[in-house]
């Protein structure tokens, strides 16, 4: 699995995964809408051209962090992908 914030770095990896015909699962999570907000809420969201975050507010967390990246491969392609990315790690150093 791979988790992270750098879309830059989750897009490489993506591009990686299909260039090797790896099956893979990709998630992203918008960590500043998972709060509550009265449901009558999400109806006025596209009408006022805001986003769910806007009536929670994303203060105190970096613009960097606002979502969470995560990949999942089968256990079996988890050695190719540990390769890479640690290939990737000392090519970027």
């Amino acid at each position: 699995m791979h988790q992270g914030f750098d879309i830059s770095e989750y897009q490489k990896l993506r591009t990686f995964l299909e260039q090797h015909g790896i099956k893979y699962w990709n998630y992203v999570i918008d960590t500043a809408s998972q709060a509550d907000f009265p449901k009558i809420m999400y109806f006025f969201t596209p009408v006022l051209f805001l986003a769910p975050r806007a009536f929670k507010g994303s203060r105190g967390i970096p613009a960097d962090q606002l979502k969470t990246y995560l990949i999942y491969v089968k256990q079996k392609d988890e050695e190719k992908v540990k390769d890479y990315r640690k290939n990737a790690d000392i090519q970027n150093k």
